[in-house]
């Protein structure tokens, strides 16, 4: 599995966490909006990345069916989990904090 970048991580945390507190998932342009991205096709290339790695996927042509894969968000989850790693620092990581 490839190393997610800041960028896709913040992505990521974002949808889970509009998830979390809303109960659906968000448009792209709520999305955008949430992350300071003006661009909704810069969102959905962020999406189409996330959803080549396999941590979302959703219904095409249908609106707010976006969902997290949760076994990749695991797999994302624990390796970036200190104890998974000798003598690691720290890792300030809000998913994985949600999922365990």
């Amino acid at each position: 599995m490839r190393n997610l970048t800041e960028k896709q991580q913040r992505v990521l945390i974002t949808v889970s966490n509009y998830v979390d507190e809303c109960g659906y998932p968000p448009a792209i342009r709520e999305l955008g909006e949430i992350l300071n991205l003006r661009s909704s096709s810069t969102v959905k290339g962020y999406l189409d990345k996330l959803k080549r790695e396999g941590y979302v996927t959703w219904n095409e042509g249908m609106p707010r069916t976006l969902r997290i894969e949760e076994k990749k968000l695991l797999l994302f989850a624990n390796k970036k989990s200190p104890s998974h790693s000798r003598g690691a620092q720290s890792v300030d990581n809000p998913l994985f904090q949600k999922v365990i």
